[in-house]
């Protein structure tokens, strides 16, 4: 019976190793920052007379949605920037205690 189990454990565990932790890496590689490096690219064409439509049909393999480079659009022309506004985010008392949550009795 514990041969078995030992068996039957060791080749869940390669198939796990095989099939799910290679899809869940395939996902997240498509998920990350998708307009990270692209802000600037967006930007001139956009400053060209692009719109969001057009961006998406000629940067297909981007693979950007409308609805997402219509955020960004909409943030380009609200505030002429794609920067972040000052004071967004975590506070930096939460960030330190966070960090410091170890040292703390």
């Amino acid at each position: 019976m514990s041969l078995f189990f030992y068996l039957l454990t060791f080749a869940i565990s390669l198939w796990h190793q095989k099939f799910v932790t290679a899809d869940v890496t395939a996902r997240l590689s498509t998920i990350n920052m998708v307009f990270s490096k692209d802000k600037i690219l967006i930007k001139s064409l956009y400053l060209k007379g692009y719109a969001a439509k057009r961006l998406t049909d000629e940067f297909l393999e981007k693979s950007w949605t409308k609805r997402g480079v219509n955020k960004l659009l909409k943030t380009l022309r609200d505030t002429g920037t794609f920067d972040r506004r000052p004071d967004s985010g975590r506070p930096r008392s939460a960030a330190l205690k966070k960090t410091f949550r170890h040292l703390v009795i």
